[in-house]
C-alpha cells in the first residue's frame, strides 16, 4: 500500500473530501489507472493509425475493453479498461501492447 504523509496533508488541506469519505477517497487514489493513449493528430499517418485502432477495437482479443473518448477532438483518444500490469500479463493483449509501444517510440 502506498502512503505518504505529505500527500495526505496536501489533500486534507484542500478540504475536497468530507472527513467521513476520507478513507474511501484514499483507497480510490491508490488504485492503478487504466491504460489510456491518444494519437498525434498532426502525424502524417494519423488516419491510418486511427483506422488500425478502430480495427483493433473490433477484434475479439480487445473487443469491449478499448473505448474511445467521445469528447476528444477528432476522436483520437482511447482507454483500455485494464491497468498496465494487467495489459502486460494478458496474453491476448500482448500484440496490442507491443503495437502501442512501437507507436509511442515513433511519436505517433
Amino acid at each position: 500500500q502506498k502512503h505518504c504523509l505529505a500527500f495526505d496533508g496536501f489533500y486534507a488541506a484542500q478540504e475536497i473530501v468530507p472527513p467521513e469519505e476520507w478513507d474511501t477517497f484514499f483507497m480510490k487514489m491508490q488504485e492503478p489507472l487504466p491504460v489510456s493513449f491518444r494519437l498525434v493528430q498532426t502525424a502524417a499517418s494519423h488516419e491510418v493509425l486511427k483506422a488500425r485502432v478502430e480495427e483493433i477495437m473490433a477484434s475479439p482479443d480487445v473487443g469491449g475493453k478499448l473505448v474511445s473518448f467521445p469528447w476528444y477532438p477528432g476522436g483520437g483518444a482511447y482507454q483500455l479498461n485494464c491497468n498496465k500490469t494487467e495489459m502486460r500479463q494478458n496474453v491476448k493483449l500482448r500484440s496490442f501492447h507491443e503495437w502501442l509501444v512501437k507507436q509511442s517510440e515513433s511519436c505517433t
